[in-house]
């Protein structure tokens, strides 16, 4: 009990006391140097238990405040004002086959990476991640394109551990940074060009296809898939948010690559949810599956 009420103090005083680092979440400003501060003098101590196993206040806090910067990484808004101010030499440089690849080990656990220029075209990011974090792609042209305004790749902890994936179509020539935020443990980065010619690894035709997280992974980039010219019932379920957006790598798929096939809230992808598509002539596909923290289904079956 006594620690249970040292506990609520703490927090209280993380909230409540006046320092430099703020941070906003969900219109609530916390205090992220006295939560790094509490961490460090009483990281070790226990403060919850989690399915009957004792919980640090380190970790606790870990969970709750994942937004606020570790204490020995400069914050964000700062890390973006210097990217802002001066970028020149800083320049990430691709291997040979047109690959970036970035570590925490190497750049820092939550620095901003780039400037980064990509030619126009299809790309893939594979992050690997053991603790909560997000990668925010920031463009610092006009022609990225939409996939890098609203494209912020996120994982909770455990859930990036064999990578995560998202796929970005740069619509011209561009330049862009990336913001590493929120975690305190080791990651890496690649960016890989896509090879619009690489050879289909499945395809969909007249048999039910099933893809699912337990073998895919929770956020991965399906394919390439050969989807037979046909219609198309497309059921998703999942225990959490649910996306799963084409990007047709020959034409006449007639499918909307600017629009999800299938997106979901909470309530919709427990229940499963159905659409319908039409190819209209053999195409070939990714599919980026996003949004997600949780296990989920998607069955392709053509219409009889």
């Amino acid at each position: 009990m006594f620690r249970f009420l040292v506990a609520l103090a703490l927090l209280a005083l993380c909230i409540a006391v006046s320092a430099q680092e703020w941070v906003e979440r969900d219109d609530v400003e916390y205090n992220c140097s006295t939560i790094n501060a509490i961490i460090a003098d009483y990281g070790q101590h226990d403060l919850a238990r989690v399915e009957g196993r004792a919980a640090s206040v380190k970790s606790m806090f870990e969970l709750i405040f994942p937004f606020c910067p570790a204490a020995d990484a400069a914050p964000s808004e700062s890390a973006e004002a210097e990217a802002g101010d001066d970028t020149s030499g800083r320049a990430a440089v691709p291997s040979q086959d047109g690959r970036f690849s970035f570590a925490s080990d190497r750049d820092g656990q939550q620095p901003v990476l780039g400037p980064i220029a990509l030619s126009a075209g299809l790309y893939q990011f594979t992050l690997v991640a053991v603790d909560t974090i997000q990668v925010e792609p920031i463009p610092m042209s006009d022609d990225c394109g939409r996939d890098f305004k609203y494209g912020a790749m996120s994982s909770t902890r455990g859930k990036a551990t064999s990578g995560i994936q998202k796929l970005y179509n740069a619509a011209a020539d561009c330049d862009l940074i990336i913001q590493v935020k929120y975690t305190r443990s080791d990651w890496t980065l690649d960016i890989e060009p896509v090879d619009p010619d690489r050879a289909p690894v499945m395809e969909i035709a007249a048999d039910t296809v099933t893809f699912s997280s337990d073998e895919a992974g929770y956020q991965p980039v399906l394919g390439p898939i050969t989807i037979a010219a046909g219609t198309y019932t497309v059921t998703a379920t999942s225990d959490k948010f649910f996306d799963v957006m084409p990007y047709p790598l020959s034409s006449s798929c007639g499918l909307d690559s600017d629009m999800p096939i299938l997106f979901l809230d909470p309530e919709e992808a427990a229940a499963s949810a159905e659409t319908v598509i039409e190819v209209e002539s053999d195409c070939i596909v990714l599919l980026d599956v996003g949004g997600l923290m949780d296990n989920w289904t998607l069955v392709f079956e053509m219409a009889s």
